[in-house]
């Protein structure tokens, strides 16, 4: 074999060899890049969880401390809560049992049902929310969607579980809500996302 065929066997072979190595290089970058955009991602997610968690206990202590006859609980001047315009609604599903909110002879009620209970969509909990928070970056929403009312004879005694319970000394029933919280990022082409779905159990002090 002539030596000048030897040399441009060895060539190729080493532009084999380049180029391997480099596709493997390139492969351990894209990798490294992608571990830290998926380590980044749950991180924001997690303060977006946060936020939805936080939000939640606002909303708890706003029916709490509205169930015991503070009504000015709802209408604080915190800056960073929000109420929905239409208050009249939100108290009758504070009060109310679902299908009680748009009864007519009451004097503060709800327009449309469908529009209260519907939750399927993150959009339906946030273009129909009940109380809102704008927390630095973060904004989160609420959104009762089912209120049951069981007066304290017809308790069946079973204990829930895994339901936030609180006592409130004005009330002669028991209140059980099912709250949806979404909360999202308010930065420019973020898709930070979190959502939570609770229920919160307000019966009468012992």
């Amino acid at each position: 074999m002539d030596i000048r065929d030897k040399k441009g066997i060895s060539l190729v072979i080493v532009l084999i060899l380049g180029l391997i190595a480099t596709l493997f290089v390139a492969l351990i970058y894209k990798l490294t890049a992608s571990g830290a955009k998926v380590s980044g991602n749950i991180i924001r997610y997690e303060t977006a969880l946060e936020s939805a968690k936080s939000h939640s206990l606002i909303v708890q202590r706003l029916i709490l401390a509205y169930l015991n006859g503070n009504i000015n609980e709802l209408s604080n001047n915190d800056t960073m809560i929000s109420l929905r315009s239409d208050v009249a609604c939100l108290r009758a599903k504070i009060e109310r049992p679902t299908e009680e909110w748009t009864n007519q002879s009451y004097s503060y009620k709800c327009n449309s049902l469908n529009n209260e209970i519907s939750g399927e969509k993150f959009g339906d909990v946030e273009n129909h929310w009940d109380i809102k928070l704008n927390a630095g970056n973060y904004e989160a929403f609420a959104k009762i969607v089912n209120t049951k009312v069981i007066p304290v004879s017809g308790r069946s005694g079973v204990a829930l579980t895994g339901v936030a319970y609180s006592k409130a000394s004005q009330v002669d029933v028991e209140r059980i809500y099912t709250i949806h919280v979404v909360s999202k990022s308010t930065k420019f082409f973020s898709q930070e996302r979190a959502w939570i779905t609770f229920v919160y159990a307000v019966g009468p002090s012992d």
